[in-house]
């Protein structure tokens, strides 16, 4: 057997008696000692599947690293899948109308942005600078005097 297959195993066997020791837990009366330990095993199932997620996605990156630098069918689909993926074919503007050509896209993600970070007016701000002046000046006044004492 490879080491592959006997981690496979071993986390198969694991997720197995974590999920028997949960359900015979959940079974039990619901005292602190069990609540403290369903947490337990909640957690170690997630640890589990944490591990086969990562087990996967070594796997997924090997295969695409032995397969994917090569001019395959599965380099293309994986290529061709990405590009669709990430391609905005349309788009709804500001007033609720779909709009699909590229020059249109573009404006409408343009003026979103240009909209969203333009700034607005305050009102009045007479009273934020009346009193951060005010402040400035008792900070000058107090600093002056520790600074130099009459």
């Amino acid at each position: 057997m490879s080491w592959g297959f006997t981690k496979r195993i071993e986390r198969r066997k694991a997720k197995s008696y974590f999920e028997t020791r949960l359900h015979a837990l959940e079974v039990d009366d619901p005292v602190d000692e069990n609540l403290a330990e369903i947490i337990d095993v909640k957690l170690a199932l997630n640890l589990e599947a944490d591990k086969e997620e990562r087990c996967w996605e070594q796997r997924s990156q090997a295969n695409w690293l032995s397969k994917g630098d090569k001019n395959t069918s599965y380099f293309h689909n994986f290529a061709s899948t990405r590009k669709k993926t990430n391609t905005i074919d349309e788009i709804v503007d500001q007033t609720g109308n779909v709009v699909s050509s590229m020059e249109e896209i573009l404006a409408v993600a343009a003026n979103y942005f240009s909209d969203m970070f333009t700034a607005t007016t305050l009102g009045d701000t007479a009273g934020i600078f009346n009193n951060v002046r005010r402040h400035t000046l008792v900070m000058k006044s107090i600093l002056l005097s520790v600074l130099c004492p009459l």
